[in-house]
């Protein structure tokens, strides 16, 4: 699964020298009620809250994707916003056990790229802010050890612990 928003914002905090004080909730329903009633400054929140950004109950800043997301078009990347290089976006993939017989693999492997390629399924992930991709297991799994080697230092630095 793909990096939470307190890892995104560890990371942003990192790329932008900045000292912010990561607040926990019980899902972003509660933190995204009390950023929009003022007690946060300000969160990344996840695709889904498209609603409150368009109704003007809350106003994104950036996204933090490397291109602009074709529901907010204008608003820039928040590498286009000053932070070079900054991306954090939330993924998921499917995995299995790591002793699947191969003929499985690549049964499930051709599946699953023949239904991320699939119109309906692409609609659908498009209306909760996401694009589909599919790959080869090999991409997939060098994906994860990038992206967790790009997290582990922001994990130490930020002195997080898995819970």
């Amino acid at each position: 699964m793909a990096p939470r928003s307190n890892l995104a914002g560890a990371l942003f905090a990192h790329m932008a020298g900045l000292t912010l004080t990561h607040v926990a909730y019980k899902g972003g329903n509660p933190a995204q009620l009390d950023l929009m009633s003022g007690n946060l400054d300000m969160m990344i929140i996840q695709p889904n809250a498209k609603e409150v950004v368009t109704s003007g109950k809350l106003r994104a800043l950036a996204v933090s994707s490397l291109q602009r997301s074709p529901d907010y078009p204008d608003v820039p990347t928040v590498a286009e916003a000053g932070i070079a290089g900054y991306q954090s976006v939330a993924w998921y993939g499917l995995v299995g056990p790591k002793n699947m017989p191969p003929d499985l693999l690549k049964k499930l492997n051709e599946e699953t790229i023949r239904a991320v390629a699939a119109p309906s399924v692409r609609a659908v992930i498009a209306t909760q802010g996401g694009v589909a991709v599919g790959g080869t297991p090999a991409e997939f799994a060098d994906f994860i050890a990038a992206e967790r080697k790009r997290y582990e230092a922001i994990v130490r630095e930020a002195g997080m612990s898995v819970e």
